[in-house]
């Protein structure tokens, strides 16, 4: 009577390996993707879409620069009224007597 093999021989072990190492392989690289698309998404969404300097008139030119310009006007103020809010509330704490006991 012959003598009963193992189930995970050798040559099964280093196919299964190689297996494994492919599907890691593409999961990898659809992650990859998918994380490159969600940021293109996020980038378009929070800039818009990137205009054509190449074929664009003198006027197309004054608009965009118009539309570039009010989007930093707005996102400016919304900063400084961040640093404003944040600087009343540090002087705030600064003039606030301490409630430690000594």
């Amino acid at each position: 009577m012959a003598k009963k093999k193992g189930f995970m021989t050798p040559e099964r072990k280093k196919k299964l390996r190689t297996l494994l190492r492919k599907k890691a392989a593409e999961e990898l690289k659809k992650e990859q993707e998918r994380k490159a698309e969600e940021r293109l998404r996020v980038i378009a969404e929070r800039c818009g879409q990137k205009a054509d300097f190449e074929t664009a008139s003198t006027d197309d030119l004054k608009k965009v620069c118009q539309q570039y310009f009010d989007k930093w006007y707005a996102l400016e103020g919304r900063c400084f009224s961040c640093r404003e809010r944040s600087f009343s509330v540090i002087s705030r704490s600064m003039s606030s007597p301490s409630l430690s006991v000594t």
